[in-house]
């Protein structure tokens, strides 16, 4: 083929595909799941021991009615992942998680109050039967207050989790996201005692290593299965070790005693052991990675040339937690808190592993468009376009 035609060729393909990505760019991408729904605890409930407790859980403080100082992550995943606003399953939503709940209690007087694991997964199935969508994505991310109420036999949570899980599986579900539990000992209630610290951080990782194991189980048992992890014990160490890659400037200390109003930016820990509604936004976005492929930042479940014009619109922004950040950063495809030329990395080599053929989003690549169109010459230097 001759340079002229090779020339040709590339430029009438590079028109086509930035006509094409400025048409995908328009359109409003579809979730690649039906609903959310959530099993848990404190983490990630949105009301329902406040409602079952008549206000007096978690108390003034909090923002009605989260442990926290702001929406948890639940809800930034659901509205991320483009389903809408995720309501609590006392007012007929899919929020099922009651704070303070365990895998199989409380028992005694509290437990008539707060839904267990067990328990929430009994109400799910007495609403929908054996009918439990396919489609939808079920979050169970529970087991700290097991753990905290002095369980040291990790065997026995985990294998609750497991068997509820089994009753999701068997109802219908298909497609699951696990969380494992940040290290204990790193929340304010331990990490002034070195000595608990560490033994209620051994035996969170002595869970969480328990909890893959279980996933791995349940996903040999039945076909079609899938459990997304996140691995929650990584990120809070990693927030912990490098706070000020993301804006906290305090690790150890309680936001609450500090705030103004429900404001104590920089803080990752609202009180004993619940995060700040920045470090909710941060586990939002990973829990948003963890249930996607790699690249896809417009979130439709693919890998696409639009993904790019995400990247593009964001590039050079960052998460900093001293502002009060509470959304996320929706191309971080690493999850370093920033959206970056790595990022654009990411995306380019997730759409090349798809066998689909990938030009750089480079100066050089518009010009020659242009060049073809108007005259101009193409320069020789190459950048991501931002």
């Amino acid at each position: 083929m001759s340079r002229m035609n090779l020339a040709s060729l590339k430029i009438r393909w590079l028109a086509v595909w930035v006509l094409g990505l400025t048409y995908a760019a328009t359109e409003t991408p579809a979730s690649p799941y039906s609903d959310l729904v959530v099993f848990g605890d404190s983490l990630s409930d949105l009301g329902n021991t406040s409602a079952a407790t008549f206000g007096l859980q978690p108390g003034a403080g909090y923002f009605s009615g989260r442990f926290s100082n702001g929406p948890v992550y639940a809800e930034h995943l659901s509205t991320g992942l483009g389903l809408g606003t995720l309501a609590r399953s006392g007012t007929g939503g899919t929020g099922y998680a009651y704070g303070g709940a365990e895998t199989n209690g409380p028992d005694g007087f509290t437990g008539v109050f707060i839904k267990s694991l067990v328990e929430q997964v009994d109400l799910f199935l007495n609403r929908v039967g054996s009918g439990a969508d396919p489609a939808a994505l079920y979050v169970v991310f529970i087991g700290a207050n097991d753990l905290l109420g002095g369980q040291t036999n990790v065997n026995q949570p985990v294998g609750t989790v497991l068997a509820q899980m089994s009753r999701l599986v068997n109802a219908g579900a298909r497609q699951f996201l696990g969380i494992n539990l940040p290290l204990l000992g790193l929340t304010p209630d331990y990490n002034t005692n070195a000595t608990l610290a560490a033994a209620i951080s051994a035996t969170t990782a002595d869970y969480n290593a328990a909890l893959a194991t279980a996933y791995d189980s349940l996903q040999a048992a039945t076909a079609g299965v899938i459990v997304h992890e996140l691995d929650l014990q990584s990120l809070f160490s990693q927030l912990v070790a490098t706070p000020a890659q993301w804006g906290f400037t305090n690790v150890t200390g309680r936001g609450q005693n500090v705030a103004s109003g429900l404001n104590a930016p920089g803080y990752i820990f609202w009180d004993g052991v619940h995060p700040t509604r920045e470090a909710h936004a941060l586990l939002a976005d990973a829990a948003i990675r963890a249930v996607l492929p790699t690249g896809d930042y417009n979130r439709d479940g693919v890998v696409t040339e639009a993904d790019y014009f995400v990247w593009r619109d964001g590039y050079g922004t960052a998460f900093s937690a001293t502002l009060g950040q509470t959304s996320g950063l929706q191309a971080d495809g690493n999850g370093d808190g920033r959206i970056d030329v790595e990022d654009y990395t990411l995306w380019r080599d997730a759409l090349n592993s798809a066998s689909r053929s990938v030009p750089e989003p480079t100066a050089w690549a518009l010009a020659s468009l242009l060049a073809m169109l108007g005259g101009t010459r193409s320069p020789r230097t190459a950048r991501p376009i931002c």
